[in-house]
């Protein structure tokens, strides 16, 4: 009986593969092959793209590539499961994994793979990583971001190592370095930088330069602060050169000039500015009083 099912299962299993290979001729071939067997479903922008080693079926649901190298040309829409893509324009389709070296992605959903370079127009990117390129729009869910331009469009999630933010919304994730230029950033942990203009909702910035902007809550561990508004937060040290605080905490650091509107004031040295009001715990006072909430006794002079 093992013998019988060892000799006739493989024979029963191949004549159902020929079955299915005689009822599906457009799966799995390469191009050439689906010329062939199946000509009249193989579109047009499919036939012109330069490519190689292609393993490509094309269903109901459009045509899906397997696998090989794309060398340039037009993808129109369709899934890409795998493979590796040298240049092209992608108009549209889903991305499920893969490398990409180059070209202009001008809408789709990308799932995951390796980006290496190219131009980002619009899209879902849901996981992967990204080496260097530029982002115009789009929503990034997650993922790791190594280096490039983000010029518009919503970051939800994952590591930025380095590059330039030039707009958009950052809902959450981690900034380790990189150029801050404007945009909304609502949460997350920034670890160093520079922040030339934007708004801050919440989160925690560790070490880097904030230049300009609204700073509306979070924790402030490090860094110089050269000029915004702050609106309330724990300021732990680093250094202040000039703006305007509202109120919040301050523990730490050095004050150089700016308007102290209310707020603790714990430890840290007050250079010179426009205080208004608040409460001084300790800490080292060279500036001149300024202000009826002030008691210059609280305060070493």
């Amino acid at each position: 009986m093992k013998l019988f099912f060892l000799i006739v299962f493989p024979c029963v299993f191949n004549l159902f593969q020929i079955k299915a290979l005689a009822e599906n001729p457009c799966e799995r071939k390469s191009r050439t092959e689906l010329q062939e067997s199946c000509s009249d479903k193989v579109p047009d922008w499919l036939k012109k793209a330069q490519i190689k080693k292609e393993i490509i079926s094309i269903t109901t649901e459009g045509v899906i590539w397997h696998e090989g190298v794309w060398h340039n040309g037009y993808w129109e829409n369709g899934v890409w499961e795998q493979g590796s893509w040298r240049n092209g324009t992608w108009k549209k389709g889903i991305w499920k994994d893969g490398e990409w070296i180059n070209g202009q992605w001008k809408e789709g959903s990308w799932r995951k793979g390796s980006w290496k370079y190219g131009t980002w127009h619009k899209g879902s990117w849901f996981d992967g990583n990204w080496e260097h390129g530029i982002w115009k729009g789009g929503i990034w869910n997650n993922g790791t971001w190594h280096k490039g331009d983000w010029e518009g469009g919503t970051w939800f999630k994952g590591t930025w190592h380095d590059g330039a933010w030039h707009r958009g919304a950052w809902e959450n994730g981690e900034w380790k370095n990189g150029d801050w230029k404007d945009g909304d950033w609502k949460r997350g942990t920034w670890y160093k930088g520079a922040c030339k203009n934007g708004t801050w909702h919440k989160g925690t910035w560790r070490d880097g330069e904030w230049t300009e902007g609204t700073w509306h809550k979070g924790f402030w561990r490090a860094g110089t602060w050269h000029d915004g508004t702050w609106k309330d937060g724990k300021w732990y040290n680093g250094k202040w050169n000039k703006g305007t605080w509202h109120k919040g905490d301050w523990h730490k650091g050095f004050w150089f000039d700016g308007i102290w509107n209310n707020g603790k004031w714990f430890d840290g040295t007050w250079y010179k500015g426009e205080w208004k009001g608040g409460k001084w715990y300790g800490g080292i006072w060279k500036g001149v009083r300024k202000g009826p909430d002030f008691d210059p006794l609280t305060a070493q002079n």
